[in-house]
């Protein structure tokens, strides 16, 4: 979410790799491409990050798609997650969803956290006013996204706790220690998009396994995780131990 236009993109690399691979890989290759931030992203419970890096990853699956079309009697691919993180929840009051929210955050939590502590930092530590400023810049506040009053004096205790009294503690998940008014102001976003959390570690929520081309039937159905492994061991026509007794 908060690539330059300097970075590689997780799609650019995909693209890389399997053009290496049709030139080098004679034998047929196997390849795993991991969004790894959007777990990052649910253990901070930032939604707006969880959405726009699933829709990075996204793109990735579109490049091995678009490879098998091209060769649909040996390939398959797999698409899954190890686990669940954060119990995100869609509806956190009512039945209805208003996730076009997260179009106005224009970057990540950790983003935002990045910027105020450099705020904090400075000889000037920014005004209230410079802080709505900064928050509708860069989540949309008061302009495209309403923000009660009530609302607004929560943001504003917040902000008094952390840069002028300066008594607030990071926020702390698997990966980040974040600015609290950062978390609070992702936090009120969620809550307009009706996005809700139940933990900021992983839960026992099953994972989807989408399974398309050669032998996808033998992903049918419900299973163990480690059957991913079991199954294309069998394909392969791999014995445990194998692969690592190979590269002694």
């Amino acid at each position: 979410m908060d690539r330059s236009a300097k970075d590689l993109s997780l799609p650019d690399l995909t693209k890389a790799c399997l053009a290496n691979f049709q030139e080098t890989a004679k034998k047929g290759f196997f390849m795993m491409v991991e969004g790894g931030k959007i777990d990052w992203a649910a253990h901070a419970h930032d939604g707006g990050a969880v959405v726009k890096e699933t829709i990075d990853f996204d793109q990735c699956i579109r490049l091995a798609y678009d490879f098998y079309k091209k060769h649909p009697n040996e390939t398959l691919i797999l698409v899954t997650a190890d686990h669940e993180t954060g119990g995100l929840g869609l509806g956190n009051s009512d039945m209805n969803l208003n996730i076009d929210l997260l179009q106005y955050q224009k970057c990540s939590q950790e983003a935002l956290t990045a910027a105020m502590r450099e705020m904090k930092s400075g000889k000037m530590i920014p005004s209230w006013k410079d802080m709505k400023a900064f928050l509708k810049k860069n989540l949309g506040f008061w302009e495209q996204i309403k923000i009660t009053p009530r609302e607004e004096l929560e943001l504003l205790v917040c902000y008094e706790e952390s840069f002028l009294k300066k008594k607030s503690k990071d926020v702390v998940s698997l990966y980040a220690k974040d600015e609290p008014l950062a978390v609070a102001a992702i936090a009120l976003l969620d809550k307009k998009a009706s996005l809700g959390w139940t933990t900021k570690t992983h839960t026992g929520a099953p994972v989807p396994l989408y399974a398309i081309g050669k032998q996808a039937v033998l992903y049918s159905g419900r299973r163990d995780n480690t059957d991913m492994a079991n199954v294309l061991r069998k394909l392969f026509l791999i014995k445990y131990g194998e692969v690592y007794q190979s590269r002694m």
